[in-house]
């Protein structure tokens, strides 16, 4: 190691900054392309392909980036003032309803005279 020390200077000088010579940016990139492939008969060709739809990809997603504007979406049902539709609102927490013993006959009453299976005994 304090050998190492010796060449390290002459090193510096003959290459320039170390980060133009590490491999790491290119093999991170090699990772990249070899996530493109697919095809195990063809590979460079399916590499090539799958390189060349990302680019174009990234460049429709720039150019729509930069050139359309998005409008706010109004929210469903802004324009109604009744707060008995609940249709695309969320509902918040429910309330208990205690219901009386007529209101409850009545409900029940509904209920029967609406199902089909009871038909034939309302006749």
């Amino acid at each position: 190691m304090v050998h190492l020390m010796v060449h390290l200077g002459r090193e510096a000088q003959l290459g320039g900054p170390v980060h133009f010579r590490w491999i790491y940016p290119f093999e991170r990139y090699m990772k990249v392309l070899k996530d493109f492939f697919r095809n195990p008969a063809r590979p460079e060709g399916c590499i090539a392909e799958s390189y060349l739809a990302e680019e174009c990809i990234q460049l429709c997603s720039d150019f729509l980036k930069n050139t359309t504007s998005v409008q706010e979406k109004l929210d469903r049902n802004t324009e109604y003032e009744n707060v008995s539709i609940l249709e695309g609102r969320p509902i918040s927490a429910g309330s208990p309803v205690t219901l009386t013993e007529m209101e409850k006959n009545v409900a029940h009453l509904a209920v029967i005279q609406n199902m089909a299976v009871v038909e034939p005994y309302v006749e």
